[in-house]
């Protein structure tokens, strides 16, 4: 009996040292230099679905990850249609592939909604669904989905300061997602 506990104890003592061991963060995915991908932002309201430039800070966060994968942002442009005109995610990604002139694209689509107030700031919750695809087979996108609860300190800020403030949040989801995405490749 005391011979069988001890080797479960050595057992669980030698995971602990291999789980001590094992690299916690694995290096991004990375592309050959001069790889570009059309990277579009939507920001979603309640009234007015619009494309959005990106806040600062959102923008900034994904030119980060994309160099540290040798990629680089694509320019769009201001696309030809309204995201208003177009209902669903698959329409977008499609339409951002007519104007794209990379084989690689990136919708971020963000949903800020306000829920309450909570002793004097104002909790908002923002829905992301980030797209990736390529231009050539539209019908394969992968499609990742988050909610980001954010507090913003006055009345007077709305979608686009919610966006700004889920961004570090943000950053971590897209980095892992990013990295699926060009595993897969």
């Amino acid at each position: 009996m005391a011979t069988s506990i001890n080797h479960v104890a050595a057992a669980l003592l030698l995971s602990a040292l291999l789980w001590g061991c094992t690299p916690k963060n694995s290096p991004p995915e990375v592309l050959g230099s001069g790889q570009t991908i059309a990277v579009a932002t939507a920001l979603m309201s309640l009234d007015d679905p619009t494309q959005i430039e990106a806040p600062k800070r959102l923008a900034d966060a994904i030119e980060a990850d994309l160099r540290e994968r040798t990629l680089t942002s694509a320019p769009t442009g201001a696309l030809p249609f309204e995201f208003a005109d177009a209902y669903s995610t698959q329409v977008r990604i499609e339409r951002l592939a007519e104007v794209a002139t990379s084989d690689l694209l990136m919708l971020v689509e963000a949903k800020p909604l306000f829920d309450s107030q909570i002793a004097g700031r104002f909790r908002w919750n923002v829905a992301v669904t980030v797209t990736f695809a390529t231009r050539l087979d539209l019908d394969n996108t992968r499609s990742y989905q988050w909610d980001i609860p954010v507090f913003l300190q006055f009345y007077h800020q709305q979608e686009a300061e919610a966006l700004a403030e889920a961004t570090p949040m943000l950053q971590r989801h897209l980095k892992s997602a990013l990295d699926e995405f060009l595993t897969g490749l």
